[in-house]
C-alpha cells in the first residue's frame, strides 16, 4: 500500500506554521476548533486506478484526495485570514502536483461568528513522489 498522508500533512503544516505560528493544524476533521486560526487537513480518499496496477496486480500509483478546512474567529479580517491560509495550502499542494477541485465557504453551524473555508485537492503519487493528473 502506498501511503503518503503523513508526508503531505507534514509538508503543508510546516508551511502554515512558518507564517502563522499560533495556528492549530490537525490531521482530522474537528467540529469544534480548539484554537484559532484552525486548519483541519485530512486525506478523504485514496485508491489505485485499475490501469495503474503492475503485472502482479500491485499498486504502482495511488490517486489521493485531501480536504482542507480553515477557520478564523477574528472580529475583523477573518475571511481574509482564511483566504491567506488557504493560499498557503493551495500553493504547497500545487508544488506536490495536486490540483484544487473545490473551494467554497461553509456556514459554521456551531458558531456563526467563525468564518470557515473548505477546499478539496486531488493528485497522484507513487512510493517516490507526486505526479500531475
Amino acid at each position: 500500500m502506498i501511503d503518503k498522508e503523513n508526508e503531505i500533512f507534514t509538508r503543508v503544516k510546516e508551511q502554515i506554521v512558518a507564517q502563522y505560528p499560533d495556528a492549530v493544524v490537525d490531521s482530522s476533521y474537528q467540529s469544534v476548533p480548539s484554537g484559532f486560526p484552525h486548519v483541519s487537513l485530512y486525506q478523504n480518499d485514496a485508491f489505485t486506478p485499475d490501469n495503474m496496477l503492475d503485472s502482479a496486480y500491485l499498486p504502482k500509483y495511488v490517486s489521493i484526495g485531501f480536504t482542507a478546512q480553515v477557520y478564523s474567529n477574528k472580529t475583523k479580517g477573518k475571511k481574509q485570514e482564511c483566504k491567506k491560509i488557504m493560499g498557503i495550502i493551495a500553493d504547497t499542494m500545487a508544488r506536490m502536483n495536486f490540483r484544487m477541485i473545490m473551494l467554497t465557504p461553509v456556514p459554521n453551524l456551531n458558531d456563526s461568528s467563525i468564518y470557515r473555508l473548505s477546499a478539496q485537492f486531488e493528485g497522484m503519487a507513487d512510493a517516490d513522489g507526486f505526479y500531475g493528473r
